[in-house]
């Protein structure tokens, strides 16, 4: 059980198994059907998310209309990290794009890991600067590219979001109407 994510925690950092059966201890596994949401906005976070299967998208409302900022796929770790740090109500809304398999692990009972098996504050350490990696990856699209080479950016490094994410989506993400998208999509392939 959870092969998928002793496989990615253990490329950070080998664990023992008195190490992983203490972690496993504090996981559950869920499954969420699609257009499911998992932690709603103005929620506090409890916990962090493992994608096993599936798809998960972050987004926010700004008058009305959903603006996508993250997508979390398999063997990555969707929250609202804000949230699950400072302990304050969600910005964003965590919801499933497909069909999802997630292992979950609860906040309070992974502060207290920390205490009987120390090697998961490092791996947890290795996770948010990864994670902070990709923030500031994204951040840069903005102010490093127009439109139209931030749609080249996704297609060159990140193709599962063309593939897998609906259209409007993927434009608020990019910070483009859906008609501007379309006709990007249309330039670029013609």
């Amino acid at each position: 059980m959870f092969h998928a994510l002793h496989k990615m925690l253990s490329a950070i950092r080998p664990v023992t198994q008195e190490e992983w059966l203490i972690f496993t201890s504090c996981l559950t596994e869920k499954n969420f059907p699609a257009k499911t949401v998992c932690l709603p906005a103005g929620q506090i976070c409890r916990g962090l998310y493992f994608i096993e299967q599936g798809a998960v998208r972050s987004y926010a409302l700004k008058d009305g209309h959903e603006i996508c900022n993250h997508f979390y796929f398999e063997n990555e770790f969707a929250s609202d990290f804000e949230s699950l740090t400072l302990q304050q109500p969600s910005k964003h809304t965590l919801e499933t794009l497909e069909e999802t398999r997630i292992v979950y692990g609860d906040r309070e009972k992974m502060l207290a890991l920390y205490q009987r098996a120390p090697v998961f504050e490092s791996i947890g350490r290795a996770i948010v600067e990864q994670m902070m990696i990709r923030q500031n990856a994204y951040a840069g699209l903005f102010t490093l590219y127009s439109p139209t080479e931030r749609y080249q950016f996704v297609v060159e490094h990140h193709p599962e979001l063309v593939r897998r994410v609906p259209l409007q989506y993927l434009a608020t993400y990019l910070g483009v109407a859906r008609e501007t998208l379309s006709r990007i999509r249309a330039r670029i392939s013609g």
